[in-house]
């Protein structure tokens, strides 16, 4: 398993190598003056794809002026569901772009998607990456346990139908 330095010079080196819209680009690598390493990356203005999941979830009913102005079924919170799934295949495409560079993202979860205030969903954090050909070393377990798929979370070799 790489120590902690090498993985994140490997996040910063692969991040950056992945001129992609649905990835954040990243300007420059280097070390901080005390030595730590860092890089510098695109500020993105916006919200996690979880919050806004939160957003479009909300149950909270609101009366105002005696009038229901939100509901559970209504057609404008159905029609925002909708485009927050039909923007979820730029995701996808930005995944089967890394995909087709030998990249796993191997951590996919609405916390590490960006909600730009344009609309656009950017990919972040590509902390856990690795290289499709890289063989794992068995019971070696990376992701969030909660969205990891099952022969991750079973430390077997991730493939890039783990990421999806």
């Amino acid at each position: 398993r790489r120590d902690c330095r090498e993985q994140f010079q490997l996040e910063a080196e692969v991040t950056a190598r992945l001129d992609h819209p649905g990835v954040v680009p990243v300007y420059g690598f280097g070390r901080t003056p005390d030595g730590r390493m860092c890089y510098a990356m695109r500020f993105i203005q916006g919200e996690t794809l979880e919050a806004r999941i939160a957003k479009v979830h909300n149950t909270d009913l609101t009366v105002a002026r005696g009038e229901l102005t939100s509901s559970l079924f209504s057609n404008s919170r159905s029609i925002e569901f909708r485009g927050l799934l039909n923007r979820l295949v730029t995701v996808c495409q930005t995944m089967a772009y890394a995909h087709n560079r030998g990249i796993l993202h191997r951590d996919i979860k609405p916390t590490n998607v960006m909600m730009t205030t344009s609309g656009r969903l950017v990919l972040l954090d590509f902390g856990l990456v690795g290289d499709v050909q890289e063989k794992a070393t068995p019971g070696t377990i990376l992701g969030t346990p909660s969205y990891m798929p099952p022969e991750q979370a079973a430390g077997q070799i991730a493939s890039p139908a783990s990421d999806w």
